[in-house]
């Protein structure tokens, strides 16, 4: 949390109006017919949340706060609340816990440079798995666009500073294209174009996901611009 008292301040806008509204570190196990992935959240901010610049540094807390459990095809993991239980402790269990996934990522807001935690150290604790994806530091102000690190044990450190301002994305081998969309009108189509050619129409996937077959070769050198516009009912906008 940033810049709130508490984690019950009415201006703590996460909790009241996030999808998740998750507490604490959490782990989410993605599974396809073809094995399980791992998403480890580590969540190291400060409780309460204090302004810039004194929350540069995180801290993963000695003692864990209440969290609820959570079951189904793409569960988030969580024990119930233990008092004493350290936060390394249960990024712990988390990594024993997906030793059975085909692949581990973990993510969070801090760099591991700038987070206080317990022996043997974040760095180490995520040593399994391929990649930590961060930000906090993003690109220094543009003074470091390309803040991304090699662990000795082989887990990239990806510090994703386009996440911040740019929202640009890569997609490497993927048949599909998946999109997102959201109205409070009937969506009775997706179109989705590369680079002005239209690519065709996404197909519902459940809620607000439509997916639509694509051709990666078609688009291997340089940067496209992907469009999508969604037809509602009613004339009226998304």
């Amino acid at each position: 949390a940033f810049n709130i008292i508490s984690l019950d301040s009415v201006t703590n806008y996460f909790r009241k109006y996030s999808a998740n509204q998750k507490i604490g570190s959490f782990h989410y196990v993605h599974q396809t017919s073809f094995g399980n992935y791992s998403f480890v959240c580590v969540d190291a901010t400060l409780t309460p949340g204090p302004k810039r610049p004194y929350n540069f540094f995180g801290i993963l807390e000695q003692v864990r706060r209440p969290a609820r459990a959570e079951s189904g095809p793409r569960a988030c993991h969580r024990r119930p609340f233990l008092p004493s239980q350290a936060q390394m402790d249960l990024l712990d269990g988390f990594r024993a816990e997906s030793r059975s996934s085909n692949q581990t990522i973990w993510f969070g807001h801090y760099t591991t440079s700038t987070v206080v935690s317990a022996s043997p150290g974040l760095r180490e604790m995520m040593s399994a798995g391929v990649a930590y994806l961060c930000g906090h530091l993003h690109t220094l102000g543009g003074l470091m666009p390309v803040l991304h690190s090699r662990h000795p044990r082989g887990t990239l450190e990806l510090e994703l500073g386009d996440w911040m301002d740019n929202r640009r994305s890569a997609h490497d081998g993927v048949l599909f294209t998946r999109v997102l969309a959201f109205s409070e009108a009937l969506i009775t189509a997706v179109h989705v174009s590369v680079d002005g050619e239209p690519v065709g129409k996404g197909r519902p996937a459940g809620g607000p996901l439509y997916v639509l077959p694509w051709d990666p070769s078609l688009y291997l050198k340089g940067l496209h611009t992907i469009q999508v516009k969604v037809e509602v009912s009613g004339g009226r906008a998304p």
